[in-house]
């Protein structure tokens, strides 16, 4: 998913934690663009009441709110774990302050900004003080070390889910008026059948269940004029894998099948 920021209004928080040079910048940027997305999934865990997309995107309808980009300022390597610890908590409430539902991880990354040396020293000493002269012995221990300096960074887009909204562009629920007089009520996408709907027709058979790109796919269930039914799988707009017909007279045939076609043992029994 690529977000293109238009126009930006931008709300920026900063953290130090005294005692160690950890400094944290975070900054919210509007998002001003396409109104609605739909993504195809991926992994996905909740914090504090907000889902947290660390992979793909959600397999609903969503909209951008904004991006918050987040940066990280430390000169030692256990401060890492604390960053991360901070920036949870700090990014999930101004996702929640934006009016969120999730946030998306769209990518992060570190850089090594300097060098920084540490040192300090140890003392020890014994001996016997007496008639005002000490004598005796003393030695003193140093230590230093170099680490990297670096600043990571982290950016996540806040959305808000619109499974609970009217729907826009790319999938939507409305109503098709077909030439036969068939009519179909449900979920479309290019402006054909595409998710769950039903399709019924002037004679009275109906079509209840799933479709795909305008051909029954998926679970349903099928009804015919005389009151036949069948319920199951279909693929390509046909009958095809489980499902059990029951006709007028009570009787039922459930099992496999192929291309509208009974093809496994039947288990023919009346209701």
């Amino acid at each position: 998913m690529r977000l293109i920021r238009v126009g930006i209004v931008a709300i920026t928080t900063s953290t130090m934690l005294s005692g160690c040079a950890l400094y944290t910048q975070t900054e919210f940027a509007e998002f001003r663009g396409p109104s609605e997305f739909r993504g195809r999934g991926g992994t996905v865990k909740k914090i504090e009441g907000i889902e947290v997309w660390t992979s793909g995107e959600p397999n609903v309808r969503f909209k951008v709110l904004g991006v918050i980009d987040q940066s990280h300022y430390n000169n030692a390597s256990i401060m890492s774990l604390i960053a991360g610890l901070t920036k949870n908590s700090e990014i999930i409430a101004l996702a929640k302050k934006q009016g969120g539902d999730a946030i998306i991880a769209l990518g992060s990354g570190s850089a090594v900004t300097g060098y920084s040396s540490i040192g300090y020293a140890t003392g020890h000493a014994s001996g016997v003080y007496s008639k005002g002269m000490y004598s005796g012995s003393a030695s003193a221990l140093s230590t230093s070390y170099t680490h990297a300096d670096t600043q990571t960074y982290s950016r996540l887009a806040v959305i808000k889910y619109l499974s609970d909204e009217p729907a826009q562009e790319n999938s939507s629920s409305a109503s098709i008026d077909y030439e036969d007089g068939g009519k179909y009520v449900g979920e479309t996408m290019g402006g054909m059948p595409h998710g769950s709907g039903t399709l019924t027709w002037p004679s009275g058979s109906k079509y209840a269940g799933r479709w795909q790109n305008g051909v029954r796919t998926g679970q349903g269930a099928y009804t015919w004029p005389d009151g036949s039914k069948y319920v199951g799988e279909f693929k390509n707009g046909k009958r095809e894998g489980r499902g059990a017909m029951t006709y007028v007279d009570g009787s039922v045939e459930e099992g496999l099948w192929r291309e509208n076609s009974f093809a496994g043992k039947a288990e023919s029994r009346k209701k």
